[in-house]
């Protein structure tokens, strides 16, 4: 027999920086990854599943099976459409970005963090006056006081 938690575990441990990389494509799947750990998820898997041989890829489809969450509240969390909230939760599970205990994984982790920080930088430079030219060079834009 073997212990779900593990499984889940030893699958998390396989996280690769290239699992993430949808993320830099679409900004509702970062919103729905971001918000998966924000909202109610209940894995109750038993305590132990049968000891058959799986492949990956129907190991983490029958630990989802013991997955429960409301679309709803991951939409209204991601802010974002039900049906665009469907759409990105499956790309993100395939993906293996969200785990079906509510975590998300490492490598998505600092991707949204990239992203965010990124954002926030350029709306820092854009308060300043300073935009990114084509080139990734910033530029300073003449500020004007006033006086002709």
């Amino acid at each position: 027999m073997r212990n779900p938690v593990i499984l889940l575990q030893s699958l998390t441990n396989q996280d690769q920086p290239d699992f993430s990389l949808p993320l830099l494509e679409d900004e509702q799947l970062v919103s729905v990854v971001n918000s998966w750990n924000k909202i109610r998820v209940e894995w109750n898997p038993p305590d132990t599943l049968p000891d058959i041989p799986l492949s990956d890829h129907d190991l983490w489809s029958l630990l989802w099976e013991y997955s429960f969450w409301d679309m709803e509240d991951l939409a209204i969390a991601a802010g974002v459409t039900e049906a665009m909230a469907a759409r990105c939760f499956i790309r993100a599970k395939l993906c293996r970005l969200i785990y079906p205990d509510g975590s998300v994984s490492n490598s998505s982790k600092r991707v949204i963090a990239l992203i965010i920080g990124s954002t926030l930088g350029e709306m820092a430079f854009r308060a300043k006056g300073i935009t990114t030219k084509s080139d990734g060079k910033k530029e300073e834009k003449e500020k004007y006081d006033g006086e002709v």
